[in-house]
């Protein structure tokens, strides 16, 4: 089986709360089990990575330019790091001690057509999307590939706290 994972944080590159984690061993223990996980993740920091392949992604046009740059990441294994305009900052969702990113809606919606135009780029069946993550992040690509014909998905959704200033 072949999995797409989306998410928006991933240990060991960038915890924010828990999802990191969660995100991280999830992967490693579907791996462990010998599913085949194309990760992928906002670029947020430029992050080297070890036998680094760079593609142009063709997304809609009010997105602007995205990239994913696909390699391993050490003690980890293979990730692709997606870059959407204005997708990279000193955090994931805001500056340390301060109010989240004033347009994080439409980084992560940039971020969330910019993954379904790589599984798009797959032929649909051949890779179950899994999306772990918080709905806000995640939901346009779900929509969007729904709505290009693939199959239902596999969604386990886990709130992520005070990310966007939200408590249990």
């Amino acid at each position: 089986m072949r999995v797409l994972f989306a998410t928006a944080e991933l240990a060991p590159l960038v915890r924010v709360g828990g999802l990191g984690e969660v995100a991280g061993g999830l992967t490693k223990a579907l791996r462990g089990s010998g599913v085949t996980v194309q990760v992928c993740l906002p670029d947020y920091f430029g992050t080297a990575l070890v036998d680094e392949t760079t593609t142009t992604i063709d997304v809609p046009e009010w997105v602007g330019k995205a990239t994913a740059r696909t390699g391993k990441l050490a003690d980890f294994g293979e990730v692709t790091l997606i870059d959407v305009p204005d997708i990279r900052r000193r955090g994931a969702y805001n500056d340390p001690g301060q109010p989240s990113y004033w347009d994080n809606d439409r980084r992560f919606f940039s971020f969330s057509a910019a993954v379904a135009a790589v599984a798009n780029q797959t032929k649909p069946g051949s890779m179950r999307p899994f999306e772990p993550l918080h709905p806000f992040i995640t939901l346009p690509t779900k929509v969007t590939l729904t709505t290009a014909g693939w199959p239902s998905m596999e969604t386990v959704e886990m709130p992520t706290i005070g990310v966007f200033g939200a408590t249990p």
